[in-house]
């Protein structure tokens, strides 16, 4: 599953997962030049991702620093930056059509 919420106001895109995902994530980004770091997660909340990571899936959540508008009634289109939306898309792109990603799919 590939969480993209709260992507603006900031100069990376974040990456939270556990680690063999997201250096995979970071290193597959970097090849498309996409600052990608990886993050602890979120502070004080959840996304998406939450129903799927207790379902067992694997997930991965692209996100920005302001995460104040998660879930609230300002959680509108016209506060994403699209510089972010697009460096995690094609951070997920890369990752997606990478032989990495099949492999690491394939022993889960």
């Amino acid at each position: 599953m590939l969480n993209f919420d709260a992507l603006r106001i900031q100069s990376g895109v974040a990456i939270f997962r556990d680690g063999v995902f997201t250096d995979l994530i970071n290193e597959k980004g970097s090849e498309v030049g996409v600052d990608a770091r990886v993050s602890r997660g979120m502070r004080g909340g959840t996304s998406d991702f939450a129903v799927f990571r207790e379902a067992g899936a694997l997930f991965v959540m692209f996100f920005g620093d302001d995460a104040s508008r998660i879930h609230t009634e300002l959680n509108t289109v016209e506060f994403v930056q699209p510089e972010m939306l697009g460096g995690a898309a094609a951070a997920a792109a890369a990752l997606l059509q990478s032989p990495e990603f099949a492999e690491l799919i394939e022993n889960q």
